[in-house]
């Protein structure tokens, strides 16, 4: 398992830091997460039973998965570090809103099922949507992406021409 210090300042013991430089936020090993003590940081143990001996992956691969899946979710930068619970619900709507994919996130599973939310600019679905992919690629390491509108309505046009 990797080692860090629990006091970091940058990463507040996750072990990973997100950054807002660029078009899409981007998440990165803390400088605090040491090698891994297990695999010395090749992600890859290696096991023996008998005779035998098999690799498998290492705890801490989990990590740079994590990041990976983080990254891929091509999350709007402005909305780095922006997480469900920050959402500063000023009406019945947004508390409801909040409320609903809190819920989804404490008690995911997968279905296969996206969210549309929509309302005025400016109320928060961007915010909601971004923490609760931040969440599921860094929390539940599950793949998931965050797609304007607009352009999932031209890609789905586009691959039926």
């Amino acid at each position: 398992e990797m080692e860090t210090a629990t006091d970091c300042q940058a990463c507040e013991g996750s072990l990973y830091r997100i950054d807002a430089g660029g078009t899409f936020a981007a998440a990165a090993k803390c400088e605090c997460a040491t090698p891994c003590s297990r695999c010395g940081g090749a992600g890859i143990v290696v096991s023996f039973d008998g005779d035998s001996s098999f690799a498998e992956p290492c705890e801490c691969a989990a990590l740079e998965r994590r990041i990976r899946l983080y990254n891929e979710a091509c999350l709007p930068s402005k909305f780095a570090n922006k997480w469900i619970e920050d959402l500063d619900d000023r009406d019945h709507t947004q508390k409801e809103a909040k409320y609903a994919l809190l819920s989804h996130q404490d008690s995911f599973e997968q279905s296969g099922r996206g969210f549309l939310l929509w309302g005025k600019p400016g109320v928060g679905k961007t915010h909601l949507l971004c923490g609760l992919v931040g969440y599921l690629t860094l929390e539940i390491v599950f793949s998931a992406r965050y797609v304007y509108f607009i352009h999932f309505l031209y890609y789905f046009n586009k691959s039926y021409s």
